[in-house]
């Protein structure tokens, strides 16, 4: 089966299972996303990943010259390939560093409210760059993962139905399907057609939970063409990950042809 995996990390196998992994992941520098690419690409070559979206956490991240490697590194590993930036939004020359990502293949922003403590007041930032990448073609995610003790500060979805009202043709990526509020990110989604349900981390981390019927449920009111494929890798085990989606589809009966679509097909068109 070809794979198009749409959450991969590059954050090292060790720091991954520690409790220093987020904050390795968002200080990570060109050297060493190169580095990563360079030893998971063997792995994503096992497990059947032909093209994927890699997430680059760090908001610091300069797209000079220096980040020629691993653009180079990224497109030999992964075809066809997302490249995908989580931006300091708030910053006075973000449109002008946005520009510079996009000379180097980056297509596509996250936001993520927990990380990056995203309030309402942050809004008009938040739509700037959205704009800047709609105006481009570009794909926009918005992490929607429900859980931490800030869940009650930094409301995700609140922050995606914002941005789902204000840009209304480009993609909308739910990363996560909104985990718990799954039904909730499948209400909005149904409104909104630009919108997707992203399956990493959630559907595995509720496998089990009468939670997964809710998933299974919401992938089938919205139609297998507007789910896409993740794992979250190296946080959760790629090959789980695969396992735990495939045997959640097949117990709720998607056709071949639709597992197709959710695995790869959906994401490799949004890329054309």
């Amino acid at each position: 089966m070809m794979l198009f995996d749409f959450n991969l990390h590059l954050v090292p196998l060790a720091e991954a299972l520690g409790h220093h992994s987020v904050q390795q992941d968002m200080s990570l520098t060109p050297p060493e996303l190169q580095q990563q690419i360079a030893l998971f690409s063997p792995s994503w070559q096992g497990l059947g990943i032909q093209g994927g979206n890699l997430i680059f956490m760090n908001p610091q991240l300069s797209f000079t010259s220096a980040f020629d490697c691993v653009t180079q590194a990224a497109k030999k590993s992964l075809t066809p390939l997302l490249m995908t930036w989580v931006p300091d939004f708030r910053a006075p020359d973000i449109l002008e560093r946005l520009e510079q990502a996009f000379a180097q293949g980056v297509r596509s922003v996250l936001f993520h409210a927990y990380h990056q403590q995203i309030t309402t007041a942050d809004y008009p930032d938040i739509l700037r760059v959205a704009q800047f990448v709609s105006a481009r073609k570009g794909l926009v995610c918005i992490d929607t993962s429900y859980g931490t003790a800030r869940m009650y500060t930094y409301d995700n979805l609140k922050l995606a139905a914002f941005v789902s009202e204000m840009i209304t043709t480009t993609p909308i990526i739910l990363v996560h399907a909104g985990g718990l509020r799954i039904l909730e990110a499948m209400l909005l989604a149904d409104l909104q057609p630009n919108i997707y349900l992203e399956t990493s981390f959630s559907v595995d981390y509720y496998r089990g939970s009468s939670i997964a019927q809710d998933f299974a449920f919401a992938f089938r009111k919205l139609g297998a063409k507007r789910i896409l494929y993740g794992s979250d890798f190296p946080y959760v085990d790629p090959q789980q990950a695969q396992t735990t989606l495939l045997n959640l589809l097949e117990q709720y009966q998607f056709s071949p042809s639709e597992i197709k679509a959710i695995m790869y097909s959906n994401a490799q068109q949004l890329l054309v």
